[in-house]
């Protein structure tokens, strides 16, 4: 479908009464959904500047992708963008699909497939196996994120999980708190439960049989990114990048959680 500019306009606007837009897309006549401006990891532009570089190496062309929980459509833009040969993009939240639709028209897009579908059901299980799927800022924001991941590695090759990690956890402290938060007031789906560290993440992904891991872990927003597989692939060589403010991190949260469990024992609550 082919919008005038005016008619972009417009359309954002109605869309974003219904829900306020959360993904920045830049649409023909360098109309954009929300500004460009973004400085929060959560934020689509940035995370996207933290992914592209590995999604690079893995080459996506001609591969079948999963996006979970697409929101608006930014990231399966740009898996297509990427040379996929489908992409499925799924969400819970029907204004969400109704934006990530308008999106791709407006982009003349036509390798992106819309599935308004909840994660835990049999129609998401029954949408077949993929080369690769995407799971970006997901995690944090289901009650059962074992299920989620179990699911997902039954149903693609490899996967890039990106999400709100617990700061205590590193790859061998499989660690898991509880969150409890409604980031968005008007989306029922914002709410975060669990924020799993990285080395809870890739123990549930080995229960798996998932075996090769690529971590990077930033402790600057808590935010992960793992890519995990069950075969071999040369982006594996590098297997992980830990910054050195994130070891120092880890350690000082470390050392505080021994001297607590001291105090504790010395209380009698141990």
């Amino acid at each position: 479908m082919t919008y005038t500019k005016e008619e972009l306009e417009q359309t954002i606007g109605e869309l974003d009464k219904e829900q306020a837009w959360n993904h920045a897309i830049e649409l023909p006549y360098g109309v954009w959904t929300v500004t460009r401006e973004q400085t929060s990891y959560g934020k689509n532009l940035v995370k996207w500047e933290r992914i592209r570089r590995y999604l690079e190496q893995i080459d996506l062309k001609r591969k079948r992708v999963l996006d979970v929980g697409c929101g608006e459509g930014f990231f399966s833009v740009q898996m297509s963008k990427a040379g996929a040969r489908e992409v499925v993009a799924c969400d819970i939240s029907q204004p969400r699909i109704r934006k990530a639709r308008f999106v791709l028209e407006a982009l003349g897009i036509g390798n992106v497939r819309l599935e308004q579908v909840d994660i835990y059901s049999s129609k998401f299980r029954n949408l077949g196996h993929f080369d690769f799927a995407l799971c970006l800022g997901f995690l944090h924001r289901v009650p059962n994120p074992y299920g989620v991941v179990e699911t997902l590695a039954s149903m693609a090759d490899m996967i890039l999980f990106e999400w709100k990690a617990c700061p205590y956890g590193s790859r061998n402290r499989p660690l898991m708190m509880y969150d409890g938060r409604l980031s968005i007031s008007d989306d029922p789906y914002s709410k975060a439960y669990f924020r799993p560290s990285i080395g809870c993440v890739v123990a549930m992904l080995e229960d798996q049989g998932f075996s090769h891991h690529f971590i990077v872990d930033d402790p600057r927003q808590h935010r992960a990114i793992l890519i995990s597989a069950n075969a071999e692939h040369p982006l594996f060589d590098g297997q992980t990048i830990t910054s050195n403010r994130s070891r120092l991190t880890q350690l000082y949260q470390y050392s505080r959680l021994y001297a607590a469990s001291i105090r504790d024992v010395l209380r009698g609550r141990l």
